[in-house]
């Protein structure tokens, strides 16, 4: 009976160690839709990537100036965004967005004039320290 307890301890100790490591390789991605538009699906994968992987919208659209709170692999330091609006507008940014998750992100994405959608990376909470502009 003995061998048997120390193997199940030995299990769970295995399984929480897996828990906390996978806990620890993702961040917190704050998305922001500012856009006034429904997001109907939302892709943010590493560029280069030929598939877009999950769609972060896919179990409900993100509502107009809804935040939504992603989980997000730090290794990843380059990535492309594809998303698709209410009215049908597929939007693309490749490849050349950069994060740095030496703390946690939000990814604000807003209508700009001419009714073009634009997004914009800052460190969470501190809006005036923008990274990435476009």
């Amino acid at each position: 009976m003995r061998p048997i307890k120390i193997f199940l301890a030995a299990l769970v100790f295995v399984a929480a160690a897996q828990v906390t490591a996978f806990a620890a390789n993702t961040e917190r991605l704050e998305i922001i839709n500012d856009t006034g538009q429904f997001i109907e699906s939302l892709y943010i994968a590493p560029a280069g990537n030929i598939d877009w992987g999950k769609d972060f919208a896919e179990d409900a659209p993100i509502d107009a100036y809804q935040k939504k709170i992603l989980k997000f692999n730090p290794a990843i330091r380059y990535f492309k965004i594809k998303m698709t609006l209410w009215d049908g507008r597929e939007i693309v940014w490749d490849g050349d967005n950069r994060l740095d998750f030496s703390r946690a992100w939000r990814l604000l994405l807003y209508s700009g004039k001419r009714d073009e959608i634009k997004y914009t990376i800052y460190k969470y909470p501190d809006k005036k320290s923008k990274k990435k502009s476009d």
